[in-house]
């Protein structure tokens, strides 16, 4: 079963953003590092956004499944920017169309199918619920305070970097220089 921080962290990257325009910095090509732990340039989860024409975002979300395992999944989810946040929606049709990786490597679509039916039946609580994400300084860092639909589901604060994709930030084992360039950003 998925771990409610897995769950959390999901929740927030498909939701996120930062201070000024929320998306200004993707807007320059960074991309945002959850959790970053510096000193061996991982990050929980990763998040990258490509601007559509009509002016959403869609966000490429790169998450570890379970903290220590070289496991991640990788979704494409759409935002849109809404009274300061950014706001967006996992839907299992995202999910189901994930890719996931195992030490950095892409699981084959037969082999990952089933394991993305149970997570998608796993973040059930979060699907269909508009999740937003704002962002505020505090102690000179980047915090990720997200809201879900309703306010029945709490999402812990996250500590945020925005990152050079050549930076050498990695979820797992999943590069971030392979989450900018799946999303075309």
């Amino acid at each position: 079963m998925l771990g409610f921080d897995f769950l959390v962290l999901m929740a927030a990257a498909s939701a996120a953003g930062s201070l000024g325009g929320p998306l200004d910095d993707a807007a320059a090509g960074l991309v945002q590092c959850y959790e970053p732990n510096d000193a061996a340039k991982t990050c929980r989860s990763m998040a990258s956004y490509s601007k559509n024409p009509d002016g959403t975002w869609d966000n490429t979300a790169v998450v570890e499944l379970s903290p220590g395992q070289p496991v991640s999944l990788e979704t494409v989810t759409p935002v849109r920017l809404k009274d300061g946040a950014v706001c967006g929606y996992i839907r299992r049709d995202d999910v189901l169309n994930g890719r996931l990786r195992l030490s950095g490597k892409l699981i084959p679509g037969d082999k990952a199918g089933p394991i993305l039916e149970k997570i998608a039946d796993g973040m059930s609580p979060f699907m269909g619920k508009e999740i937003c994400t704002k962002y505020v300084r505090i102690n000179n860092e980047l915090v990720a305070k997200g809201i879900v639909e309703g306010g029945s589901d709490p999402v812990p604060d996250q500590r945020v970097k925005w990152v050079k994709p050549t930076d050498g930030y990695s979820v797992a084992a999943g590069s971030v220089q392979a989450v900018v360039a799946e999303s075309g950003g």
